[in-house]
């Protein structure tokens, strides 16, 4: 698995992006949007500038409380497949974290 913490256009370094990175090693990514304001431009802008690069995109994740219409909005105007939700966890540990990921995703979606 690889992280690339803070969205695709954070910088590793002042001449590489993030998607500078996933370009070069060509592995599928997995977009992890958030649910509230503002994700559907953010979101957009991530899948374009990784498919500008040439990066496949497995598909987005998206964590926070249901909001049905910005994920199918997402799913739509990005030509991506909508991979489930993680809803905010009242308490987060190993066994609270496995069963809402169990819950909200489906294991063949990821292989």
């Amino acid at each position: 698995m690889i992280e690339g913490a803070g969205g695709a256009l954070v910088p590793v370094t002042r001449q590489v992006l993030f998607a500078d990175v996933f370009a070069r090693w060509q592995v599928p990514v997995i977009v992890v949007c958030a649910t509230g304001l503002g994700t559907i431009s953010h979101s957009l802008t991530a899948l374009e500038s990784l498919r500008a690069r040439g990066v496949p995109v497995h598909g987005v994740a998206f964590v926070g409380p249901a909001n049905d219409d910005n994920m199918a909005t997402i799913g739509d105007l990005g030509r991506v497949r909508v991979l489930g939700r993680l809803p905010v966890l009242d308490r987060l540990n190993r066994d609270s974290l496995s069963a809402a990921m169990q819950a909200a995703f489906r294991a063949e979606d990821f292989a």
